[in-house]
């Protein structure tokens, strides 16, 4: 219980935890690990101000806050080289979901919005 806690804190990353996992343990399974992925996903996406991100009809819907700490240069950038993708007005970023890796691809895309370079975590 006490690694769910520290997973869910957000206080370190999860690329550590499962380190330590994995000493005790042995390899974690799938299930774990995509968990230490979401905690990180979920660090970046408060460290950016997103104030969700869902998966809807096929597309990673991204809704940033007014105060969200994007680059708007990389983000119109990035809908420019994604032509699938779009940005309203309203702060949703909706990107196509090809394939099923939607935590890989929300991870990519909030790198790429980034206002610098965030570390990996996992």
């Amino acid at each position: 219980m006490g690694i769910y806690r520290r997973l869910g804190s957000g206080s370190e990353p999860s690329g550590v935890i499962l380190d330590e996992l994995s000493d005790r343990f042995g390899p974690p399974p799938e299930s774990v690990r995509r968990l230490g992925g979401l905690a990180d996903l979920k660090r970046l996406a408060e460290r950016l101000r997103v104030q969700s991100i869902i998966g809807r009809r096929g597309k990673l819907v991204i809704r940033m806050r007014h105060d969200a700490r994007i680059d708007v240069p990389e983000l119109i950038r990035f809908v420019s080289d994604h032509p699938s993708a779009s940005f309203s007005p309203a702060g949703v970023l909706a990107v196509p979901m090809v394939g099923g890796d939607w935590l890989r691809l929300a991870e990519d895309t909030l790198q790429a919005v980034a206002p610098e370079p965030v570390e990996a975590q996992a």
